[in-house]
C-alpha cells in the first residue's frame, strides 16, 4: 500500500487536476480492489501511472528491466544508454543528453525510480523499487522488448527473436545461452552481469548498439579477448562498455565502428589505445583511467564532449596540443604529474579555446595553474576540481569565472582576500574549500554580508589543524543550505573555543555535516549539537568519525 499510494500521487501530480481524472483514477483503484487484494492486483494499480506516461517515457522505463534487483544505477550511465537506444533526437536549443536529463527527473517526479544518495549528499545514482520492477519485467516480456537470461521464475521464450538481451549469470552458468537456441541475429543490446556461459562471439550478432560487460559492479569475468576479436563487423555498435574486465587491449580493427558515441575501458589493463581510435569521428564519450597512453590525432575526434582521464606525462606534445581543437569537448579530466609539470606551459593546449568545456577537473596542477590576471579557462566553465593541487592564494583570474556554479580548491596561505575573491564569483552554488594558515596575524577568517556569495547553497570546508578559523558574520551566504565541516585537528578538545564559528547567522542553514578525522570529537559534538539546538530553523546535525588510513 505505501508503494501505492507513492505511484498513484506521482501519477496525479503530473495530470491536470480536474474531477473527471480524480475519479477516474478513483474507480480505476476501486474496481482493482474490490475483486481482491492480491499481488496481481497491486500490478494493475501501478499499471495506471505506466499507461499516463508518454510513448518516449515507456520506453526508458522499461529499459530499466535490463538490471537485476536492487542495482544501483548511475545516472550518467543511464541517460547515455538511452542515447545509445536512439530514444532521443536533438529538439530546438536541447542536446540529448539533457532531454535524457529531463526523462530522467520526470521519471524520479513520478516515483517511478528511486534517488540514492551517496555518502558525499550528491543524487547521482538510482535504484527501481522490488515491485516496480516486476511490473517492468512483465511489460518487457509481454512486449518482447527484453529478453532476460538468468533470472528465476522468469520464462524465456525460444520462439521470439531477442531484441535485448540480458543475461544475469553466477560464476557456475554454462552454456545457458546455447543451450536455449535464442534467435540472436536480430538483438540489438547485449548486457552481461556476471558471467554468459559459452556464448557465440560479438561478430554473430550482427545488429548489435549497445554490448555491456562492464554491468553495474558486475563485470564479466571470462575470457573478453575471445568476444571482441572481431568487434569491427559491428558496424551499427554506438555503445561499448568494458568498464571492470580483465581486457588488456583493444583490437586495431576498432577503428571500424565509425558510428560508435561511447568507450569506456576503466578499470582494465588497457594501458595504450590503438592508433585506429582516431577515426572514431562520431565518438562523443571517452572514459579511461590514468595511466593510459593516447594516440597521436586526437584533433579528428570532434564529436568528443567528454575525456577522462589524461595523464599528460604519458602523452606527446603533438597530443596535448591538439587536445585544444576539441572545440565539441564539455568535460575534461586530467593528471599533470611530476614529470608533465616539468614542461613549459606552452607545451599544454590552451584551454581558453575550448568554448563549451563546462567541467574541468585537474590533478597535481598546482604549478599548472597560473597566479596571474590572464584567465587559462573560457568563461563558459560551469564545475571546477582541483584535487591534490595546492595554490597559494586564490588567482585573480577566478574573477572571469562568471558561470562558476561548483569549485573545488585547496589555498595554502588563504586570507581575507583569497574569500573575497571567492565570493564575487556571481553564480557560484556549490564550494569546497581546503585553507591552510602560513600568517598567525590573519587567522581568523570572517565571512562578512560584504563578502558575497550571494546564491551559494553547500559549503564543504576543510578546517586547518589548528581548528576552524572561520566565523560567519550576520548577513553571510543568505541562501546557504547545507554546511560540511571537514575537522582535521588531533586534539579536538583543546579546540573548544574554534567551536562556536557563528552558525546562527546563516538564516537558510538545512543541514550541519561535521567529520573529524582523528582525536576525541566529544566536545565539537556537544557544541555542533547546542549551535543548533538553537538555530531558529534546527538544523540537522549529522556526525561521523573518519580515521586517515595512513595514519593508522
Amino acid at each position: 500500500m505505501p508503494l501505492a499510494i507513492i505511484a498513484i500521487s506521482g501519477l496525479l501530480a503530473s495530470k491536470q487536476k480536474t474531477t473527471e481524472i480524480w475519479n477516474e483514477v478513483k474507480d480505476s483503484i476501486g474496481r482493482a480492489l474490490e475483486r481482491n487484494r492480491s499481488v496481481e492486483n497491486m500490478m494493475k494499480i501501478l499499471s495506471l501511472s505506466y499507461f499516463d506516461l508518454p510513448s518516449l517515457l515507456k520506453t526508458c522505463l522499461l529499459c530499466l528491466g535490463i538490471f537485476p534487483e536492487d542495482t544501483v544505477i548511475e545516472k550518467k550511465c543511464l541517460i547515455r544508454r538511452w542515447i545509445a537506444e536512439g530514444l532521443f533526437h536533438k529538439e530546438g536549443r536541447y542536446t540529448v543528453h539533457e532531454l535524457g536529463e529531463m526523462c530522467f527527473n520526470e521519471l524520479v517526479n513520478r516515483n517511478l525510480i528511486q534517488l540514492v544518495i551517496d555518502e558525499h549528499h550528491k543524487l547521482n545514482t538510482c535504484r527501481v523499487h522490488d515491485t516496480i520492477l516486476d511490473f517492468i519485467i512483465s511489460k518487457s516480456i509481454e512486449d518482447n522488448f527484453v529478453t532476460l537470461v538468468g533470472v528465476p521464475f522468469v520464462p524465456v521464450n525460444v520462439k521470439r527473436k531477442v531484441r535485448r538481451l540480458s543475461i544475469q549469470l553466477d560464476t557456475q552458468g554454462n552454456c545457458i545461452v546455447q543451450k536455449r537456441r535464442l534467435v540472436l541475429s536480430h538483438a540489438r543490446s547485449l548486457n552481461i552481469f556476471g558471467n554468459s556461459g559459452e556464448m557465440s562471439r560479438l561478430d554473430e550478432f550482427r545488429h548489435l548498439r549497445i554490448v555491456d560487460f562492464g554491468c553495474w559492479g558486475s563485470p564479466y569475468n571470462g575470457n573478453i579477448e575471445h568476444h571482441i576479436k572481431n568487434i569491427g563487423r559491428l558496424l551499427h555498435l554506438r555503445y561499448l562498455n568494458l568498464r571492470g574486465t580483465r581486457i588488456s587491449e583493444l583490437p586495431g580493427d576498432i577503428g571500424c565502428l565509425r558510428g560508435l558515441e561511447m568507450l569506456d575501458i576503466r578499470g582494465t589493463f588497457v594501458w595504450e589505445l590503438p592508433a585506429s581510435i582516431v577515426n572514431l569521428g562520431k565518438l562523443v564519450h571517452l572514459l579511461t583511467d590514468c595511466k593510459v597512453t593516447f594516440p597521436d590525432g586526437i584533433g579528428k575526434l570532434q564529436a568528443l564532449e567528454v575525456l577522462k582521464w589524461v595523464d599528460f606525462s604519458l602523452q606527446s606534445l603533438d597530443y596535448m596540443q591538439q587536445l585544444g581543437q576539441l572545440r565539441n569537448l564539455r568535460r575534461l579530466f586530467i593528471d599533470v604529474n611530476e614529470r608533465a609539470r616539468r614542461l613549459p606551459v606552452s607545451s599544454f593546449c590552451d584551454f581558453s579555446l575550448l568554448e563549451k568545456l563546462g567541467y574541468l577537473k585537474i590533478k597535481n596542477g598546482n604549478t599548472f595553474l597560473p597566479l596571474g590576471t590572464a584567465c587559462p579557462v573560457a568563461p563558459s566553465l560551469q564545475k571546477l576540481v582541483l584535487i591534490d593541487s595546492p595554490v597559494l592564494h586564490v588567482p585573480d583570474w577566478m574573477r572571469a569565472l562568471v558561470n562558476l556554479q561548483e569549485l573545488r580548491i585547496e589555498v595554502k596561505g588563504i586570507t581575507q582576500s583569497d574569500l573575497c575573491i571567492l565570493g564575487s564569483l556571481p553564480a557560484l552554488l556549490k564550494l569546497e574549500l581546503e585553507g591552510r594558515y602560513h600568517d598567525s596575524k590573519d587567522r581568523m577568517l570572517t565571512v562578512s554580508a560584504e563578502a558575497g556569495f550571494p546564491y551559494l547553497t553547500k559549503f564543504r570546508y576543510y578546517a586547518d589543524q589548528e581548528g576552524i578559523n572561520l566565523k560567519f558574520a550576520a548577513g553571510s551566504m543568505p541562501n546557504l543550505e547545507m554546511l560540511v565541516i571537514v575537522l582535521r585537528a588531533c586534539r579536538t578538545e583543546a579546540l573548544a573555543d574554534c567551536f562556536d564559528f557563528g552558525i546562527k547567522n546563516l538564516p537558510r542553514l538545512v543541514t550541519v555535516d561535521c567529520t573529524v578525522e582523528q582525536g576525541d570529537c566529544s566536545s565539537f559534538k556537544a557544541a555542533m549539537k547546542s549551535a543548533g539546538s538553537t538555530h531558529p530553523n534546527r538544523p540537522t546535525v549529522l556526525f561521523s568519525q573518519h580515521i586517515d588510513e595512513d595514519e593508522d
